[in-house]
């Protein structure tokens, strides 16, 4: 997930299911203003196959990117 932030603020990163049941959720970070990217490691996390939702919120920013873990 790549973003950019106007000032420094603290960042919370999730993802859901179709459901809208929350599956993951990152530490959150404080950054600081400018270009960022958040890398989540699926498999890793043993996050099973399937369509979910990225929810990025950072101040009043809300950004949900669609993905799909094979």
């Amino acid at each position: 997930v790549n973003y950019t932030l106007p000032e420094s603020m603290s960042v919370s990163i999730s993802l859901r299911s179709l459901l809208g049941q929350k599956v993951l959720e990152l530490p959150l970070v404080e950054n600081e203003s400018g270009q960022h990217s958040a890398q989540l490691n699926l498999l890793e996390q043993r996050v099973p196959p399937g369509v979910y939702f990225v929810d990025f919120q950072a101040g009043s920013q809300r950004k949900t990117v669609k993905v799909t873990v094979l």
